[in-house]
């Protein structure tokens, strides 16, 4: 059983770290402590700081701020609210839009194609109207250097609602692996009139992988190349083909192929009979790594 009393602290801030700079909003002192596998209800009341400006904040609740109570595991003291509107009492009704990155699914390598799940939340006051959101990749959240990789749509959005929305983006071949970030953006030309300009980001770490195997050239076998309706790809031995794609000097994806058998084809065509002539790269995913080798579509 619990015993003893304890402090709670209520603060605001503008995320979800402790830190120096959140507000102190309230204090409680609770000594109705619940046995254990108990939970006790409390409510309170109190007032947002007046000196606060208008934006999008975070209530933050430390339970047991002062340690008082011994405890198994001090690291879940702590919970943060959702996003919270303050508004200026003189301003006009607005809406604000927030992004939030969900989902990162599939293999990330050079020249693969990922699946991004990105949610917009609009906690303004009013309808927003149409706009968009941008994705880049970014070796920092902070830099300059930002690679577009889509732009998309998004739609009006209720306040107090959310919009889901699934992106499929494709990752550069000259991008180095390692740690990178995506980096999505929403309402990036100002479109929008919002409360707050400055929450329409977020920023997911990636790590980019090593997967291309220049040695899996002598297992497979890429013809004809010139080609100008089929391109066939074979391959020997224990490599077995997962994808093929056809991507352009931009990475982005001219023509596809998803075998479906198991992921166990030794041998497979992909048409390229519409692709404009050039020089392409054919992007080889085996159970042993990537390959990429140039092509010519004539």
């Amino acid at each position: 059983d619990v015993v003893g009393d304890f402090i709670s602290r209520y603060k605001v801030s503008l995320d979800c770290e402790l830190g120096s700079d959140d507000i102190k909003i309230h204090t409680a002192e609770y000594s109705d402590l619940p046995s254990a596998g108990e939970s006790i209800f409390y409510s309170i009341v109190d007032t947002i700081p007046d000196t606060l400006s208008a934006g999008v904040y975070y209530i933050h609740l430390k339970i047991d701020a002062q340690t008082d109570i011994d405890e198994s595991d001090e690291d879940n003291n702590f919970i943060c609210s959702g996003a919270v509107v303050v508004e200026d009492s003189t301003s006009e009704e607005l809406p604000d839009l927030l992004a939030s990155i969900v989902s990162v699914a599939g293999s990330i390598y050079p020249g693969s194609f990922v699946e991004l799940g990105v949610d917009i939340y609009n906690v303004g006051l009013v309808i927003s109207p149409f706009t968009n959101y941008s994705i880049f990749i970014t070796d920092d959240c902070i830099g300059e250097e930002f690679q577009l990789l889509s732009t998309n749509i998004v739609s009006a959005i209720l306040p107090g609602s959310i919009e889901n929305y699934i992106a499929n983006i494709s990752i550069p071949l000259e991008w180095e692996s390692g740690s990178s970030y995506i980096y999505v953006v929403v309402d990036e030309d100002d479109i929008v009139s919002e409360i707050s300009e400055s929450n329409n980001t977020d920023c997911e770490l990636v790590n980019i992988s090593s997967l291309l195997n220049s040695e899996l050239g002598s297992s497979l076998n890429i013809y004809p190349n010139p080609a100008s309706d089929l391109l066939n790809v074979s391959a020997t031995g224990q490599i077995l083909l997962q994808d093929v794609t056809i991507v352009n000097n931009l990475s982005q994806a001219v023509a596809l192929l998803n075998p479906t058998d198991e992921f166990s084809l030794q041998s497979v065509s992909i048409d390229i009979s519409r692709i404009p002539s050039g020089i392409y790269w054919a992007v080889i995913v085996t159970n042993q790594g990537v390959y990429k080798e140039p092509i010519i579509v004539e």
